[in-house]
């Protein structure tokens, strides 16, 4: 197993039967996205999916060290209400253990090859946040307007990025 046997069971038999049947349901209907996965062994990783819900797109962040549940987070109302396992982080804990994400980052690869592959994604978050800022800027301007800045000149972005544990979000100020 992927995921800690007696760690699995206990999430499951938190979350109940029924929503049981219906993480199972989502994950046939293709519903869960498994968008990150660091993953150590059976009793230390992290996972990040999106999960289409009825009403909504949810995120779900799961955190296990040493064995034990750290975070389980989901943005779906039954959590928010309740702060219990919900079908969401269900449906993302067994996508996870059906379909091995983590094995398609671990290629087996030359040591400094490896180490390039590691450093290629590195700020793929900050660039993701930087270019959706970016992105949202644009939509503000009208067709007609356009930006022109003076030939060779420099502008210098010092981004301020806060990261709040407890709810595993992350906020960027320019």
């Amino acid at each position: 197993m992927q995921v800690n046997k007696e760690l699995f069971e206990e999430i499951c038999d938190s979350a109940g039967e029924e929503k049981i049947k219906r993480a199972k349901r989502y994950i046939d209907e293709g519903r869960v996205n498994i968008i990150k996965a660091d993953y150590q062994n059976a009793n230390n990783f992290n996972l990040t999916s999106r999960v289409a819900g009825h009403y909504d797109e949810y995120e779900v962040n799961i955190e296990v060290k040493k064995g034990e549940l750290e975070v389980a987070y989901c943005e779906c109302p039954d959590y928010q209400n309740h702060y219990c396992a919900c079908k969401h982080i269900v449906a993302t804990l067994m996508k996870f253990e059906k379909t091995k994400f983590w094995d398609n980052e671990h290629e087996e690869l030359p040591k400094e090859i490896s180490k390039n592959k590691n450093n290629k994604f590195k700020y793929k978050t900050f660039n993701n946040l930087i270019n959706s800022f970016y992105n949202e800027e644009l939509k503000e301007l009208s067709p007609d307007e356009t930006v022109k800045l003076p030939e060779k000149q420099k502008i210098k972005i010092e981004p301020k990025i806060e990261y709040d544990k407890f709810s595993s979000r992350t906020k960027a100020r320019v």
